[in-house]
């Protein structure tokens, strides 16, 4: 007969284990724990020394790193994030947002989509006219430059932004810098505008619930768009996309599923049945094939790695944010501060900037100013100016330095813009100085 002691007694041995269950996991690897989703860097296992020791920088630095090595630590922050979650709707993931009916923003998409970062109408009218001096210097060139903007997931699900985070009605940029695109003569490629005017009509989703990207079947779509609009353009025949069948899944292929993995749930977010093309690419003879390079931000993953080049295109270079350089023809990934954007522009035939509402505020990423020094006024100062506009690139992808300088922008009574260009120009003067 069980006593109320050997009740006592076994809660007690039952709550010891679960206790001691981290440092047996620690020390045994009992259980194979499921790794994190998400991009942390990792603390290093300090180094005890005896200068660390006594200031305290040892003790620090372990204590760091042992609150990520601890047994059992990734099925604890599961369960945190899960708790959280369930009752109250929040991510721990970076500015991630759980909208209605569970579907998953960023917010700066949504910050984007309520014209919060809109860049002004004195901006907008310089970047239209710049890049249509550049694309009629490109031209004579035989270069044809293409401008696309790649759609917003606060555009294309609006009725799922939570309601005190739905501000639209301002200003913004992609329906500004839209307008004079188009109005202009800009090679535009608006797919975000498509993908909206699809959205009822489409046979299968192209946007994912659990994704910030455009889904696989949406990317092999634009894949073909582009390649037409290209072939129209250029006045050649290229190898095209062929869709051979399209299947129905609820096993998510990347990238559908890329801020549902970030969330680190113990029971993940459910993401809506998506459909997966198994395509192949016309054969090559008596096709043409161009040269391109892409000036772009994550959502020209999706098409890069379809592998574009070599089955339709000879070669790609894309320049991940104007800030990594990614190579199809045997090259070597490599940094863009280490190489240059103008020289390489004019080995190809084609040049394609592409972003997402997210990030038309930085549009190009200092790409679009290098390459009107270079094409059109021929500025001899260029290196400073290229290093300058990479300053301002890096500002703006930081933001914790965007905090800093909006508060000195604040306190200065100046606009942001003018914050961010003093601030670069002065560390591009001091890092000429060094040279």
């Amino acid at each position: 007969m069980i006593t109320k002691e050997h009740t006592r007694k076994y809660l007690l041995i039952l709550v010891m284990i679960v206790l001691l269950l981290p440092l047996i996991q620690e020390c045994t690897n009992l259980f194979t724990e499921k790794h994190l989703s998400g991009y942390f860097k990792p603390a290093k296992k300090p180094v005890a020394g005896v200068n660390g020791w006594w200031n305290g920088t040892f003790q620090d630095s372990f204590e760091l790193y042992h609150n990520e090595q601890f047994g059992l630590r990734n099925a604890f922050v599961r369960l945190h994030n899960q708790f959280e979650y369930d009752l109250f709707k929040h991510t721990n993931a970076n500015d991630v947002i759980a909208g209605k009916n569970d579907f998953l923003f960023e917010l700066k998409y949504i910050t984007a989509y309520n014209g919060d970062d809109y860049i002004g109408d004195k901006a907008v009218r310089e970047m239209t006219r710049k890049l249509k001096t550049l694309q009629d210097s490109l031209t004579k060139k035989n270069i044809t430059l293409i401008v696309a903007f790649a759609p917003g997931k606060a555009s294309f699900y609006p009725e799922y932004i939570p309601d005190h985070l739905n501000n639209a009605g301002k200003p913004t940029n992609y329906k500004s810098l839209a307008t004079a695109f188009n109005a202009s003569g800009i090679n535009f490629i608006d797919f975000n505008s498509w993908f909206i005017q699809k959205k009822e009509n489409s046979a299968y989703p192209l946007y994912p619930k659990t994704g910030i990207h455009w889904s696989r079947y949406g990317s092999v779509l634009a894949a073909d768009s582009l390649i037409a609009y290209i072939e129209q353009k250029r006045q050649v025949d290229m190898p095209s996309v062929v869709i051979k069948s399209v299947t129905w899944s609820d096993s998510i292929q990347s990238p559908d599923d890329d801020i549902g993995r970030s969330l680190n749930l113990i029971f993940p977010v459910k993401p809506l049945l998506m459909a997966y093309p198994e395509y192949n690419f016309e054969s090559p003879d008596q096709k043409a094939k161009v040269k391109m390079m892409v000036v772009g931000d994550s959502f020209f993953w999706s098409l890069f790695d379809i592998r574009f080049a070599p089955r339709s295109f000879e070669s790609i270079d894309f320049w991940y944010y104007n800030s990594q350089v990614f190579h199809t023809d045997g090259r070597q990934q490599e940094m863009a501060e280490n190489a240059d954007n103008c020289l390489e522009t004019e080995t190809n035939q084609v040049v394609m900037i592409i972003a997402s509402e997210s990030n038309l505020g930085g549009f190009g990423w200092g790409y679009i100013d290098d390459a009107y020094d270079y094409f059109v006024l021929k500025r001899k100062d260029r290196i400073l100016n290229k290093m300058i506009r990479s300053y301002e690139t890096k500002i703006r992808m930081d933001q914790a330095w965007m905090m800093t300088i909006k508060a000195k922008a604040d306190a200065a009574k100046i606009p942001l813009d003018s914050m961010i260009r003093l601030d670069a120009v002065f560390l591009a003067e001091e890092k000429m100085k060094s040279k």
